[in-house]
């Protein structure tokens, strides 16, 4: 199981762990990928918590303008993929 790059964010720490296993699983270390995107707005702060009946990425401790930026250039291109992940999670 990947670790939690923030772990002191004990609120959503396990969550963030299986997300990262299971990106690690899709795109295996790939900077570029969903894994990559993922890790990286992680190790900034980002939370993720339930939406409804699944999960959403929040910005957390990012400023709002940053975040907007960072989604932008790093999750967006990756949307169907962390999509798809978030589907994944129980």
């Amino acid at each position: 199981m990947a670790l939690d790059p923030r772990p002191e964010l004990v609120s959503d720490s396990e969550t963030w762990a299986k997300l990262l296993t299971l990106a690690y699983a899709l795109d295996e270390s790939d900077m570029d990928g969903a894994y990559g995107a993922l890790l990286g707005i992680r190790c900034l702060g980002a939370q993720i918590a339930r939406n409804g009946a699944g999960w959403a990425i929040q910005r957390g401790e990012i400023p709002e303008d940053e975040y907007q930026a960072i989604r932008t250039k790093y999750l967006l291109p990756v949307r169907d993929r962390i999509t798809g992940l978030l589907g994944r999670l129980q």
